[in-house]
């Protein structure tokens, strides 16, 4: 992936327990707030603290509203709860927003800044966040770091403290994930960092792996069509055109499919994202992530 996100503000959404330490204005105060005095075109939001399902939703959409007025990236760090189940995040009052219903709402974001929105999970589980994703949609974000298991807000804090004081030194991501897993260590071994090429990787290579062999798209066309009025040959034809038709349109939809997903119908996206256009390549360049990526698809 090229090194073209650009953003201009970041923002804490925080929604934690009465009891709970307040991780969120911690890093804010002793770390972001500061950040603009370094950097003139940077500005930081104060925290927004939301207690319900519907403060967290007005939330959400008001910074839509906002970057879509602006048209420049932002960076935004949630500092919440994950739900045990890992489905979602949980509010202090208790109530849940659903990763499905988050992803939504980030998209709206995404698409006003241009895809440049980075997701920075302070809950359990926020890694999870990526298993929803569908890639006939826009992507939710450009960049998002999030952990796979539950974690202690001690480490999530000092995890984020160092992330953070490395990007705004280096501006690169990359390098702001390798200072934390080099300083924090083992506390850190289930931060996922994944960007937008990782996800269309593992949704559409996924899809392909498993809705695309040969007994899947023929299982597909029986489903898709009615026997009535054919004889045996009659039905057993069509099941052979649907899958040759479906064969000869397989890279038209892949590529219409991420061109929607990387929102490449914006000039400035063009060249940002290095996926092949062709689907027997994709495939290749698939098989090689799987390899390299391991973790993505440990049970």
């Amino acid at each position: 992936m090229g090194n073209s996100f650009t953003f201009n503000n970041i923002q804490i959404i925080q929604s934690l327990d009465d009891e709970d330490r307040k991780t969120g204005t911690e890093l804010y105060n002793d770390l972001l707030r500061w950040q603009p005095y370094k950097h003139d075109a940077l500005s930081v939001s104060p925290v927004s603290e939301v207690n319900t399902l519907a403060e967290f939703r007005a939330t959400l959409a008001d910074i839509a509203t906002e970057r879509e007025a602006i048209g420049v990236g932002m960076i935004l760090h949630l500092e919440m709860h994950g739900a045990d189940d890992k489905s979602g995040v949980v509010l202090n009052s208790r109530e849940r927003m659903t990763w499905q219903e988050l992803g939504d709402a980030l998209r709206e974001i995404n698409i006003a800044t241009h895809n440049n929105l980075m997701v920075t999970m302070a809950t359990c589980y926020g890694g999870y966040l990526i298993q929803n994703i569908s890639i006939d949609r826009q992507a939710p974000m450009y960049f998002m770091l999030g952990s796979m298991r539950e974690e202690y807000e001690d480490d999530l804090l000092e995890a984020y403290t160092v992330c953070y004081q490395t990007l705004f030194d280096t501006f690169q991501i990359g390098e702001a994930y390798s200072t934390m897993r080099r300083q924090c260590g083992a506390s850190t071994d289930y931060f996922w960092p994944i960007n937008e090429e990782d996800i269309f990787y593992i949704v559409y290579g996924g899809y392909l792996m498993v809705n695309c062999t040969p007994s899947a798209v023929e299982q597909r066309a029986k489903e898709s069509i009615s026997r009535i009025g054919m004889n045996r040959a009659e039905w057993r034809k069509a099941i052979k055109d649907f899958i040759n038709l479906e064969k000869q349109t397989r890279n038209k939809y892949f590529k219409k499919y991420k061109d929607l997903f990387f929102m490449l119908d914006e000039p400035a996206n063009k060249n940002r994202f290095d996926i092949p256009d062709d689907i027997l390549e994709f495939n290749s360049a698939f098989k090689k992530f799987r390899n390299e990526h391991p973790w993505f698809y440990r049970k």
